[in-house]
């Protein structure tokens, strides 16, 4: 019970961490394997179960690691992509996928709403139309205006702690 806590503790810190700053700190990363490691020697110490647990974080790296050379992850969070899946090995991680990626598209939309209210250019709609721009000042900042917007990033790690909620919830 208490190991479990902690284990959570850690996902809420990462979480956080991802949030304000868009880092995922290794310390932590290795903190969560080490709780994962004692978690597996208290409770059934097989070879079998560590051999899963591993297969799990191979193959989310694995995922991960795609992504990331998609350039649709950071490095972050392939970290802990391959942590969660030491963490809940092989046989879960299809359902653990699913709720991540459940969890990924809410927070998604959350996010793009949140940005889309803050963006400075729908300000900027009014001052367009007062503005007397001819048509060739028009059309460069229509022309520059994708080359210079940045885009919208959205941290990963939260996304990640609530699909393993929604999986611990449901399963």
């Amino acid at each position: 019970m208490l190991l479990n806590l902690l284990i959570w503790s850690i996902l809420f810190m990462i979480g956080i961490s991802d949030t304000e700053k868009h880092r995922i700190p290794n310390k932590l990363l290795f903190i969560l394997i080490f709780l994962v490691i004692i978690e597996w020697a208290a409770i059934n110490p097989s070879l079998a179960v560590l051999q899963e647990k591993a297969l799990g974080g191979i193959l989310m790296f694995a995922i991960g690691l795609l992504l990331f050379f998609l350039k649709a992850m950071a490095p972050g969070d392939v970290k802990l992509l391959a942590v969660v899946g030491f963490l809940v090995g092989l046989p879960q991680l299809q359902s653990v996928g699913y709720w991540v990626i459940i969890a990924a598209g809410l927070v998604g939309v959350f996010y793009a709403f949140y940005y889309s209210i803050e963006s400075p250019r729908f300000g900027n709609r009014a001052k367009k139309n007062t503005n007397k721009l001819t048509i060739q000042q028009e059309a460069l900042v229509l022309a520059t205006r994708n080359t210079v917007m940045k885009k919208t990033v959205m941290p990963f790690a939260p996304a990640v702690v609530i699909g393993l909620a929604l999986h611990q919830y449901f399963l």
